[in-house]
């Protein structure tokens, strides 16, 4: 399974989601390391750092690069969704998945952040946009297959102009027959009239002839 999921990465360029934490307008935060990642609290730090320095009175959202990782967060009512991604990420599946996130918070677990369900929900996002690229980014994914009908047309393509380069050369040749053929009945005509003439001088010369030995001996 991991090695699929592995290629499947790959395949469609999206990248792991590593870690997410949630800052409430109190300052207290929830942190969610991806399963593969465990606890890393170097990330954990380098993470609130950002936090420490985004104003949370004022509705955004943003996504940066920053030390060979990718950073998106949303902020909205002063409760900040934060995620630290690898640089393979798209911000538009990062932006997605804070989006599920702050909308499962706020129907449900508003000022409940270490609701054991919660949590759940959150560790299961970020398998779920970890092992599944093809389904989380459907951009890429209808990209994948605009690009396999593209090859299909384009061979398609290369198929009609080596036929249409054949046909062609066919044409060509029966043109050359054709040709062949005309000129072949012309210097058959031309060779049978030359045939024709000598033949006639022959005759004309052998009655010549004929005339000339009957005069001599009529003589």
């Amino acid at each position: 399974m991991g090695d699929e999921n592995s290629s499947n990465r790959k395949k469609y360029q999206t990248g792991v989601i590593k870690l997410f934490i949630l800052t409430e307008p109190d300052g207290s935060h929830l942190t969610i390391y991806s399963p593969a990642e465990s606890s890393n609290t170097s990330l954990e730090t380098f993470a609130l750092s950002l936090i420490s320095h985004i104003d949370l009175s004022n509705t955004q959202q943003q996504s940066w690069t920053k030390e060979s990782h990718l950073i998106s967060f949303i902020v909205a009512a002063e409760t900040c969704f934060f995620v630290v991604a690898d640089t393979l990420s798209k911000k538009r599946v990062l932006m997605g998945f804070l989006s599920t996130i702050k909308s499962e918070y706020e129907s449900k677990y508003k000022g409940k952040k270490n609701n054991r369900r919660f949590k759940d929900f959150i560790t299961n996002k970020i398998v779920y946009y970890n092992e599944h690229p093809n389904e989380v980014d459907k951009i890429s994914t209808i990209m994948g297959q605009v690009d396999e009908v593209k090859d299909i047309a384009l061979k398609n393509i290369d198929l009609l102009v080596k036929r249409e380069d054949e046909l062609q050369n066919v044409v060509a040749m029966s043109e050359e027959l054709e040709t062949g053929g005309k000129d072949f009945v012309k210097a058959s005509k031309q060779m049978k009239c030359k045939f024709f003439k000598k033949s006639l001088k022959t005759t004309v010369m052998l009655i010549g002839a004929i005339i000339y030995c009957l005069c001599v001996m009529a003589g």
